[in-house]
């Protein structure tokens, strides 16, 4: 134990001799302070700049998809819009992402969600139809004319269709496995939406001429009104609304035209509603304003369409002028 004791002692004054004295571990003192030629000539070191690399490096990428969908004219969160009783169509542009692989794509049932064969589209579902290959890009169009009475419980009808990705025959086990690992179907959102077309009245009978002629004897008339609305349907059929007074007439018969149906009928693409014309009624409220009156007056009743559909009044209205006949001697 001495022996170490002394020659680590021996050790240290050793050190402090061949240091002129001083303490090798003293830091508080600047070792270069007695050469200061050394301080000012040595050029001060930086780390030399990095150079960019003139190429990227490859960076590993993992597959998410076996497909990639583009779809033309439409952003990626929005849906496939149709309107009722119009054709429209998207191009539908789908890239295979997995080598060796042939895949076939077709829609799987309907926006309804009710299963129907992709060969039977029809007004309820849309069509997939295959128009070009081009390797491994394979661009389809998406079209469909939705029926004029496609029922909609709001104005917007939101619905979704499925779009299956299958592999046919050609493509490698192992492309099948990973296409089957990651998806093989799709779901895209679709809106069916009403026309902007409004409703309006088309005719009537007995008032297809500007101008009728009836005579107070003939009762009650029927009238058929015809009201065309691209937006109707058996849920929401059309409703005739009555317009103010027409000062053009000498008497205003809209008191004395009423509905004789409950509800318009759809007949051959039109609604048709059912009025009944009082003629002998008119003719009496005529003469009580006009006592003595005799010949014959001019009536006439003016008329708008209204879409329940929409809720929006047609900006046209129909007018009609007839003229009645009076009876002779009747009171």
């Amino acid at each position: 134990m001495l022996r170490v004791h002394i020659t680590t002692i021996l050790f240290a004054m050793a050190l402090m001799v061949g240091c002129g004295g001083n303490n090798p571990f003293d830091r508080s003192q600047d070792p270069l302070k007695d050469y200061p030629s050394f301080k000012t000539d040595s050029p001060e070191q930086t780390a030399p700049p990095v150079e960019p690399e003139s190429e990227p490096r490859e960076v590993q990428q993992f597959l998410e998809d076996t497909y990639k969908v583009t779809v033309k004219g439409k952003l990626a969160d929005e849906p496939f819009v149709f309107t009722r009783g119009e054709a429209k169509s998207y191009e539908i542009e789908v890239r295979n992402l997995v080598p060796d692989t042939v895949f076939a794509y077709e829609i799987v049932g309907n926006i309804d969600g009710s299963d129907s064969a992709n060969s039977n589209c029809n007004e309820n579902l849309p069509c997939l139809e295959l128009i070009d290959v081009q390797g491994d890009l394979l661009k389809y169009e998406l079209k469909w004319t939705p029926s004029a009475t496609f029922e909609l419980d709001s104005p917007d009808f939101s619905g979704r269709i499925e779009m299956s990705f299958e592999y046919k025959d050609g493509t490698s086990e192992t492309a099948m496995d990973l296409h089957d690992l990651v998806v093989s179907s799709r779901e895209f959102a679709v809106a069916v939406q009403y026309s902007d077309e409004p409703a309006y009245i088309q005719g009537a009978t007995r008032f297809d001429s500007d101008r009728s002629e009836f005579n107070e004897a003939d009762g009650n008339v029927n009238v058929d009104i015809r009201i065309v609305d691209p937006n109707a349907s058996s849920a929401r059929r059309p409703q005739i609304q009555y317009v103010g007074s027409m000062t053009s007439v000498d008497y205003h018969a809209i008191g004395f035209l009423n509905p004789a149906m409950t509800a318009p009928e759809l007949r051959d693409g039109v609604w048709v509603q059912r009025y009944q014309l009082n003629l002998a009624g008119l003719a009496a409220a005529y003469r009580a304003q006009n006592p003595g009156a005799t010949g014959s007056f001019t009536a006439g009743f003016s008329l708008s369409a209204l879409s329940t559909a929409t809720g929006l009044t047609s900006p046209q209205v129909w007018e009609r002028t007839f003229v009645v006949n009076l009876s002779e001697g009747a009171e």
